[in-house]
């Protein structure tokens, strides 16, 4: 999996501009990783935006292991319902523009500190990955 990355690296230095659905169908993904341990953390942390307590718990869809009518894996970080909404209603990638978050970030912050003990170093490696092709993607 690095390999394709580093590959993707010298591709993105040499300034070829691949599509996100390139790199997302392209890339072979790990299994997917469901935990309801993890996902009960997840709820019990404040809301990544306002600080809110009553949070929920918002699964990435960009980039993701997801499909159609396919849920991504259980990476997903806290936000209050009405900032939850907004990212529906607005699209994840200019949510996330917006206030300036880099959601692969946030998910591999809430990983290395969760509790569920099914989360494995491929799985961390999986999200700094992608947290990297998200900056080049998406933030400037």
């Amino acid at each position: 999996m690095t390999l394709f990355f580093e590959t993707i690296s010298v591709f993105a230095e040499a300034n070829y501009n691949f599509p996100p659905s390139f790199i997302v169908n392209t890339v072979v993904c790990l299994t997917m990783y469901r935990s309801i341990k993890h996902i009960n953390f997840i709820r019990q942390q404040p809301c990544c935006i306002s600080g809110q307590e009553d949070v929920q718990a918002c699964h990435i869809r960009v980039l993701s292991d997801a499909g159609i009518s396919l849920k991504p894996s259980d990476f997903v970080i806290p936000m209050s319902y009405e900032y939850h909404r907004m990212q529906h209603d607005i699209g994840e990638i200019r949510f996330y523009q917006k206030f300036g978050i880099n959601p692969y970030d946030l998910s591999l912050y809430y990983a290395k500190i969760s509790p569920c003990k099914k989360i494995t170093m491929k799985h961390l490696d999986y999200l700094e990955e992608r947290k990297k092709i998200y900056a080049r993607l998406y933030q400037n």
